[in-house]
């Protein structure tokens, strides 16, 4: 585990954008700071917090990651082809490959 988020520097000095957007609507919002001593307190100008807030009260601020279903994460998928017709998975062989008896067998045909 990363012993800095056992800190609690980690709350009052966030690294990641978003984390540090939560951080200063917090502050404004439930500590009731003013756009000002928000914005100084996390490193934006006065007009950077109130544009935050703003876009936040306008609903155009997605903060956290959208919850998906258990699985495997979504990725692109390949589109599954037929062979073209005519062709097989031997496709670079005249003829599919030959096999021998198994030897108990070849021993029992007499």
């Amino acid at each position: 585990m990363d012993h800095h988020k056992q800190t609690p520097e980690w709350f009052t000095t966030p690294e990641q954008v978003n984390h540090r957007r939560y951080e200063a609507l917090r502050a404004f919002y439930v500590e009731g700071l003013t756009h000002a001593q928000a914005a100084a307190r996390f490193g934006y100008t006065r007009w950077a917090m109130v544009n935050l807030v703003r876009e936040h009260r306008a609903g155009r601020l997605d903060l956290f990651a959208p919850a998906r279903k258990p699985g495997p994460p979504p990725g692109p998928r390949r589109p599954r082809t037929a062979p073209a017709a005519g062709s097989s998975h031997y496709a670079d062989r005249d003829s599919p490959p030959t096999r021998s008896p198994p030897n108990w067998l070849a021993n029992t045909r007499r």
